[in-house]
């Protein structure tokens, strides 16, 4: 019976180690938007006034597995406007393939939970907290993320509100104080296609429940071939030598 219970001891700890791995596997930096989906804000303030932008609309262009480019068309009160496309890497933080100082990016990975990091991750940004909002008289799930950072003479603190679902940015305020002068600024969205039912995605992680099924396998197959080590073991001792 020793090599049974040393199989059955084997077969556990192997489930144990396959367990351990589950909280890894949970944070999977994915993106879960689709061409053609767009936010568009409004509401840029600045010190309590308006500012000279009118309008911003962030539309998906494309998506390559990791990352995301999105084309920012701005709208200008003057009546000009200008379209800039950048590409966003939710896995590395990365914009345009340059890590990112602090967490202002449009987009972050989907689908993130309360104290899972914001790439870069060596930076230490996390979500804070994750709540539910009403936006366009619609509930999402949202993950807040705020951030301070202090120099020489200035403090600069933001908090960013991203859709859980599809990590779309839906609002920003932000205040700088730069010696004795402090300015606050704030947008939000005014118009989305995002809240409609997304496309479904190949990029997902691992589900738990295959992870649970792997783990029976290994104590099954484990055990089973400790039985038939015991069988073959006890037939060979009764053979004549």
């Amino acid at each position: 019976m020793s090599d049974l219970k040393l199989g059955i001891a084997f077969a556990l700890t192997c489930a144990l180690l396959i367990g351990l791995v589950v909280p890894v596997l949970a944070v999977d930096y994915n993106p879960d938007v689709s061409v053609g989906q767009w936010v568009e804000y409004g509401n840029h303030v600045l010190d309590g006034q308006e500012t000279e932008v009118n309008r911003t609309r962030v539309e998906v262009v494309a998506v390559s597995g990791k990352e995301v480019t999105l084309s920012t068309w701005t709208e200008y009160r003057n009546g000009t406007d200008e379209t800039v496309d950048k590409i966003y890497n939710v896995e590395t933080g990365t914009v345009d393939g340059q890590p990112a100082s602090f967490p202002g990016g449009a987009i972050i990975a989907a689908n993130l939970n309360e104290g899972d990091a914001i790439p870069p991750v060596d930076l230490g940004y996390i979500v804070n907290t994750t709540e539910t909002r009403t936006y366009l008289g619609v509930s999402r799930s949202v993950n807040i993320v705020s951030y301070s950072l202090s120099g020489e003479g200035y403090t600069l603190s933001e908090t960013f509100v991203y859709d859980k679902a599809s990590g779309m940015l839906l609002e920003l305020e932000g205040e700088a104080v730069v010696g004795e002068v402090t300015q606050t600024y704030s947008h939000s969205i005014i118009d989305t296609n995002i809240f409609e039912e997304p496309e479904p995605t190949t990029s997902e992680g691992i589900p738990v429940e295959y992870l649970y099924v792997g783990v029976a396998v290994v104590i099954i197959v484990v055990a089973a071939a400790v039985i038939v080590l015991k069988k073959r073991s006890k037939q060979a001792s009764k053979t004549p030598k």
